[in-house]
């Protein structure tokens, strides 16, 4: 790419964050733009646009800064349709009640359960989640927790099949942007009913090749072009889609396909533990064991004490991390910054950013989350504001799940039936055959 000269008359001025929030003059970093010419900007505006900026103000982009500002399995309209806001008008195709699908005897759950034990030890599908997850730490965070989430028994793998039985023998799945790896539960699940499925990827390939590997002469799938979106009007290779996304991107596809759609919307898991824990590690595994990228993974703590809390000092890490990942956490303290936080020193560039403030008795959950992947706002709280959050969490429908340590526990669960997790278990999803409280595929209403 060419390089972008400055201006003769020199108003417009370049410069760019380092990796250490550094304002530097040249180097590489995240562009800054000071367009004096333009009266609508009174700032210079940061373009999250990484380059290498000479010391005469040239640049040349390398591309955007890691990471986007969104978190947990999303997947937006446009990544899916080929014209968004499309509304289809065919009617739907008529469910066929009378599908056989093959019989889940105690053998074929044996033979699924044998591909599963292996899969989890295997050298090889611990270096695919590794590549997927770039840290040697939330590896191994990742496979403890799917050990902890597949069925313990024969028993429990026919009971998950039967949760999860439906009316419809074919599916396209469709991968949350961030991994495909959350296709694991639909998955296997789908090989115990032996359904036809194919699935279009995200980004992480490598695993649905290993995923047909190790399947061959049980079962199989289709995996389509990376690229594929739904055209108006075009058939879908299946008579039902199961989508991770956004509220808006499932509505989206419900209007604009002619199959039927099950959709896993937006999951806020929020973890709350007493103040004689904060140094423990249980709630930073819950934060961050999936680059906190997974659709369960927690995105806000609060710190709670008789009286509401000071913290001490602690940092985060999870291994060395890329220099465009140093870029976003720069951006991401800035973020935590303008939003009221108060930093916790990084006296490493590979600490994760914590930022903390008082509880501030608002309406609404929302406004304390960050956007960004691998940044935690922490709120700290007294005793007798716990109802009150927990009130305001009750208000907000996209958080689905509380982390609580024993202390919290014991304070909160008489008063809420939201779903409570052990804190350090967020990611624990158990291979029920349910999924954010409804089964994974499409029962049949007649069976209700």
């Amino acid at each position: 790419m060419a390089l972008l000269e400055p201006r003769a008359d020199g108003r417009l001025d370049t410069k760019i964050v380092a990796a250490d929030q550094s304002i530097q003059s040249e180097g590489d970093g995240s562009l800054i733009v000071d367009d004096r010419i333009r009266t609508d900007l009174g700032l210079p505006f940061r373009t999250e646009d990484r380059a290498q900026l000479r010391s005469d103000g040239a640049f040349q982009l390398k591309g955007r800064v890691a990471f986007s500002p969104l978190k947990g399995c999303s997947m937006l309209a446009e990544d899916l349709l080929k014209t968004p806001g499309h509304r289809g008008n065919a009617e739907k195709p008529k469910a066929n009640n009378d599908i056989k699908f093959a019989t889940v005897d105690r053998e074929r759950a044996q033979k699924i359960d044998s591909i599963t034990r292996a899969m989890l030890e295997d050298p090889k599908f611990h270096s695919l989640i590794r590549d997927s997850l770039g840290h040697e730490k939330t590896t191994n965070w990742c496979l403890n927790d799917l050990r902890q989430s597949v069925p313990q028994s024969i028993d429990a793998w026919l009971s998950a099949a039967e949760a999860s039985a439906n009316r419809i023998d074919s599916w396209l799945f469709i991968a949350p942007r961030t991994h495909d790896f959350a296709l694991l539960h639909p998955l296997f699940l789908a090989a115990m009913l032996d359904l036809k499925v194919s699935v279009r990827p995200a980004m992480d390939q490598a695993l649905l090749h290993y995923w047909q590997e190790i399947f061959k002469g049980t079962w199989s799938f289709d995996i389509l072009d990376g690229g594929w979106r739904l055209a108006p009007g075009a058939d879908v290779p299946a008579k039902a889609l199961l989508v991770y996304g956004s509220d808006e991107t499932i509505a989206e596809l419900r209007a604009a396909s002619n199959a039927e759609v099950q959709g896993f919307g937006s999951w806020v898991t929020v973890s709350m533990i007493h103040a004689k824990n904060w140094t423990k590690d249980a709630w930073v595994k819950d934060a961050f064991s999936l680059n906190q990228q997974g659709c369960m993974s927690s995105r806000l703590l609060f710190v709670w004490d008789e009286e509401t809390p000071e913290l001490s000092s602690r940092t985060v890490s999870i291994g060395p991390l890329s220099h465009g990942d140093h870029l976003h956490l720069a951006h991401s303290e800035l973020d935590l910054a303008l939003e009221g936080y108060e930093l916790l020193p990084r006296p490493n560039l590979d600490d994760l950013p914590l930022g903390h403030r008082p509880w501030p008795g608002l309406e609404g959950i929302q406004t304390l989350l960050s956007s960004r992947p691998l940044t935690l706002p922490v709120i700290r709280a007294s005793r007798a504001d716990l109802i009150d959050i927990v009130r305001a969490i009750e208000r907000d429908p996209s958080i689905m799940l509380l982390s609580l340590d024993a202390e919290t526990k014991a304070v909160i669960q008489p008063h809420s039936e939201l779903m409570i997790c052990e804190v350090g278990n967020a990611n624990v999803a158990g291979w029920t055959g349910i999924h954010g409280g409804k089964p994974l595929f499409l029962p049949d209403p007649k069976l209700k």
